[in-house]
């Protein structure tokens, strides 16, 4: 549904996107998981036709964003982090008025303006004049603003941002309902968000995509240690021992909870099998055994690091091959 290849930005001489290569399947929610100025808010810009490509190709739908730039936006609904809202008009009056411009008349556009008044749980404050709103009831109209032509693509960027806790979770609750329904793409710099609430994470570090998963694919690149959660219903001092003497077992730690361990084992081991075995011998009962994986938090710190430490390596040889060619011209 959504197709990037090779993509650039130059704005003057500073390169903002790099190169980057991704996709978004049918129904699918992708997160674009980087720090501030990462080129999340540029790809999207891209992508929704704002800004056109320095070089690489997107297409949304089989259609090129610059080719077919018009057809692109007919299969868009886009929230830009402070959404374009005109504080003069009454929610109402403006969610018809934008309906209006999609293409949409009578009775399609009276039942689209029920559900996104619904959905976006906008009932409230839906005759009031958009300049009356809260931060938070503005992301809303915004939102129902980018779903009142019921685009097949979604497209976010930090919507969550400067909401409080409850309409952050609300917001996170109707993105996950929109998958499925719509492809959606949404920028966030938040690792909870992306991990709570995104299929696939794209991570961006200084205009490369230099990771690209589920949360669990991502944690399976840096775990250099498997790891379970254990408790059996023997005595907490036998099973700590009998945990620490199977096969490839490095470390087991005692968790918050009296009988609950922490089970690190090298990853070509089969120590769930193993430990599901000694309860069997022991005739001790399964209380808990589940993996234990990476915080998409955690991954990242790793992945960001690893490419700064690449990084340093490439700069530190291509100095030293400096160095190399002006002793030999020498």
């Amino acid at each position: 549904m959504i197709k990037a290849e090779n993509v650039e930005k130059y704005y003057g001489k500073f390169k903002a996107l790099d190169g980057i290569t991704f996709e978004a399947e049918r129904g699918e929610i992708l997160g674009l998981l980087g720090p501030n100025g990462a080129g999340k808010t540029t790809t999207m810009r891209i992508l929704t036709t704002y800004l056109p490509p320095s070089g690489g190709k997107l297409s949304v739908d089989g259609k090129d964003v610059v080719k077919d730039a018009i057809e692109v936006r007919k299969r868009i609904g886009y929230m830009p982090e402070n959404p374009p809202l005109y504080v003069d008009m009454r929610v109402e009056k403006f969610l018809k008025f934008v309906g209006e411009l999609r293409g949409l008349s009578g009775k399609k556009l009276k039942e689209r303006l029920g559900y996104v008044r619904e959905v976006c749980q906008i009932e409230e404050v839906w005759h009031n004049f958009i300049s009356q709103l809260s931060k938070g009831y503005r992301q809303r109209v915004g939102l129902a603003s980018a779903l009142i032509s019921d685009p097949p693509v979604i497209i976010l960027d930090e919507p969550t941002i400067g909401l409080d806790p409850k309409q952050i979770r609300y917001t996170r609750e109707l993105i996950k309902n929109l998958g499925g329904t719509h492809t959606v793409l949404l920028s966030t710099h938040i690792l909870p968000e992306a991990e709570m609430t995104c299929d696939r994470v794209a991570i961006i570090d200084r205009g490369k995509i230099i990771a690209i998963g589920t949360p669990s694919e991502l944690a399976e690149k840096i775990r250099k240690v498997n790891a379970v959660r254990v408790e059996l219903s023997g005595p907490p001092n036998e099973v700590y021992k009998a945990l620490l003497d199977l096969d490839g077992v490095s470390q087991v730690i005692p968790q918050e909870r009296n009988g609950v361990y922490l089970v690190q084992f090298e990853p070509q081991w089969k120590t769930r099998e193993q430990i599901t075995k000694l309860a069997a011998e022991q005739n001790w009962h399964i209380l808990e055994l589940s993996p234990r994986e990476a915080s998409l938090e955690e991954v990242f710190l790793e992945i960001v690091a690893e490419e700064e430490h690449k990084k340093t390596d490439d700069e530190t040889q291509i100095q030293k091959n400096i160095q190399r060619d002006d002793t030999v011209g020498e």
